[in-house]
């Protein structure tokens, strides 16, 4: 027997609403708690435990250790910025650099080997056995974090393992990187701040030794240690000498005035006049006449002398330099102080079941709440 048409239609009507709530319940059982489950049995069962080593430590240096106690150096310090603030920036990179990952290796760390152990389970493990340069650093910076805060100036690191003694020895590892490099800091600004020092003091040794040599050769040359000298010797020579014959000449022209030109005492007068003006002529010579003279040698002395005081004086000026450059390169040098030693962690802080689980159905049910009000009103367009 035939339904009533009015009655199909009214059971049809009824039917509908219950076949969409059967639709979106089970769309809802399978995008969102189909997936939540997943998680929690992946979390519970089959991911690995990680564990978390953590470290902290911050680069001082010497004149702001000493500056630290005052409160106006203080509030000059933080408004201005830590003088190894740059230094830390700078540590910090290395330490997620792929240079960090060779040192690793080379103190016996070998981050590809650590973290592709097949005791880990696939999705925590790092893929595929023989990755690339750019997927290891990735998954190092991912396990690896080191994070730097500009107001304390220390850095945190936190290192994630599948075993908790790795962990604790890649921190250890890269806190003595990290020490290495401020030293290589240190080392570049001494050698920054000596090399001009250095240099004209090298330049000033060799100019030193330079003429030493022309005064030695001078020396042998004219067998005079001290040309100044002799000069002065001779030069008193010449004058006891030229006193002495106008002593003489006066006498001379007293016996004249008196006795003949034949008398013993003229002819004796006249011979020590004689040989006084030969002596002061000689004397005279020495002083002034030809090349080899005194006046023309020490003119050569004094002039090789002048060169050696001054290359002495730029020795001795480049020496003060390098001092002053030693103790500006002490008292701006960099020290990596510990702040918490890194820990070995007794307890994993992955995989958290029921805190993924948790996210997950809060995300998927949001998702799917937001989709779902979505194709409603779609739908709804549509029908009009």
């Amino acid at each position: 027997m035939d339904m009533p048409v009015a009655q199909v239609e009214t059971e049809t009507a009824s039917e509908a609403p219950a076949a969409r709530r059967l639709s979106r319940r089970g769309w809802f059982g399978l995008l969102v708690l189909l997936p939540t489950v997943l998680v929690l049995l992946y979390t519970w069962l089959i991911a690995s435990p990680q564990y978390v080593s953590r470290a902290e430590y911050m680069i001082r240096g010497v004149e702001q250790q000493r500056n630290e106690g005052g409160l106006l150096a203080s509030m000059v310090a933080q408004g201005t910025g830590s003088p190894a603030q740059g230094e830390s920036l700078a540590v910090r990179n290395f330490m997620q650099s792929s240079d960090a990952i060779a040192a690793l290796k080379q103190r016996g760390i070998d981050i590809e080997a650590l973290y592709t152990n097949d005791g880990a389970d696939w999705l925590s493990r790092l893929t595929p056995a023989q990755p690339r340069a750019e997927e290891l650093l990735e998954y190092y910076r991912d396990h690896v974090r080191v994070e730097f805060d500009e107001r304390s100036n220390i850095t945190k690191i936190a290192v994630r393992a599948f075993q908790p003694r790795e962990a604790q020895r890649i921190a250890v590892a890269l806190i003595a990187l990290g020490e290495e490099r401020v030293n290589t800091f240190n080392q570049r600004a001494v050698a920054a701040a000596q090399q001009d020092a250095q240099a004209n003091m090298a330049g000033a040794e060799v100019e030193i030794a330079a003429i030493q040599g022309k005064l030695t050769a001078f020396r042998d040359l004219t067998r005079d240690i001290d040309p100044a000298r002799y000069g002065e010797g001779t030069q008193t020579q010449l004058e006891k000498a030229e006193a002495q014959l106008v002593e003489e000449r006066a006498n001379l022209a007293g016996m004249r005035a008196s006795l003949s030109a034949s008398s013993p005492l003229v002819v004796s007068a006249s011979a020590r006049v004689r040989t006084l003006e030969r002596t002061a002529a000689e004397l005279r010579g020495k002083l002034t006449g030809g090349t080899n003279a005194v006046n023309n040698r020490l003119a050569a002395y004094e002039e090789l002398k002048l060169k050696q005081e001054l290359a002495v004086k730029r020795y001795d000026d480049a020496r003060m330099r390098l001092s002053r450059a030693n103790d500006q390169a002490a008292r701006e040098r960099l020290f990596l102080v510990p702040v918490v030693s890194a820990n070995l962690p007794e307890k994993p802080a992955q995989p958290r079941p029921l805190v993924y689980s948790l996210a997950t159905l809060l995300a998927l049910a949001t998702a799917f709440a937001i989709g779902w009000l979505l194709l409603a009103g779609v739908r709804e367009h549509m029908a009009d």
